[in-house]
């Protein structure tokens, strides 16, 4: 079951955090690695991205295509491998126009972890004037629940037989 909450009394800035039976570790690759992401992506958004653009550090940029055919390089300003990642989206030659995806994953135990997903849209509407068109807490959560779901079914997949 996951946990929702929206940060400061804020319906811009939304978690959700969700236990997961897999290690962190394989969480964070199929974070870290773009190639990975439309297999675990929720909300069927996103379509491709070229392999070899895992992500090792804050300044690195990782290109993705979406199911409508748009390019986004991803900006990664926050990074503690295994841990936390986040980037802002941006048109490909852009600046970012400030929204930021993060993920936190908190070990729990060696085969489960605490993975709490957050979408920050404040600094975009900050930057662009975004009356966020009537967006509530609830449309932000049914975008990164789902996405929480399916990269922990992912992960499962994901974990190396033990002898």
């Amino acid at each position: 079951m996951a946990r929702v909450t929206s940060h400061s009394g804020s319906e811009r800035i939304v978690s959700a955090s969700r236990d997961i039976a897999a290690p962190a570790e394989v969480i964070f690759e199929l974070i870290a690695d773009p190639s990975q992401q439309p297999r675990w992506d929720g909300n069927d958004n996103l379509s491709e991205a070229a392999a070899g653009q895992r992500v090792r550090a804050v300044g690195d940029v990782f290109v993705m295509t979406t199911t409508t055919g748009n390019v986004r390089e991803n900006h990664v300003v926050e990074f503690v491998e295994g841990r936390r990642i986040a980037w802002r989206p941006a048109e490909p030659g852009q600046t970012p126009p400030g929204h930021l995806w993060r993920w936190e994953l908190e070990p729990i135990t060696s085969s489960h972890t605490r993975a709490t997903h957050t979408y920050d849209k404040l600094a975009h509407a900050l930057r662009v004037g975004d009356t966020f068109g009537g967006l509530r807490g609830e449309p932000l959560v049914d975008m990164i629940v789902p996405t929480q779901h399916h990269i922990g079914t992912s992960a499962r997949q994901d974990i190396p037989d033990r002898p």
